[in-house]
């Protein structure tokens, strides 16, 4: 679910960040927003300069440090409470979280 937010956001316009201890799942989730930017070219949805404009809008990382510099940080792990509390306190400490 957070690849496709991600990729909602850089289309968008945004600058992106996803972040995830794994890099197995990072790679993942970047082959799978490459895979779906280029159906939307073939599809004519999207033409080649914007795929190319959303993935340079798109970076991935493991460590939590860079997204300090960050203006919103959305958080979609798991639904297993251990993993969501986990994964937010350390970003809490970096930048403030707004609970909807």
């Amino acid at each position: 679910m957070g690849r496709g937010i991600a990729q909602v956001f850089a289309q968008s316009g945004y600058d992106v960040m996803l972040q995830d201890v794994s890099s197995d799942a990072l790679g993942i989730a970047e082959g799978f927003i490459k895979d779906r930017l280029d159906r939307n070219v073939t599809s004519g949805k999207m033409t080649a300069g914007e795929r190319a404009a959303t993935l340079e809008r798109l970076s991935y990382g493991s460590s939590i440090e860079p997204l300090g510099a960050r203006d919103l940080i959305v958080e979609s792990a798991t639904e297993k409470e251990a993993v969501k509390v986990g994964s937010s306190k350390p970003s809490c400490r970096i930048c403030p979280i707004i609970r909807f």
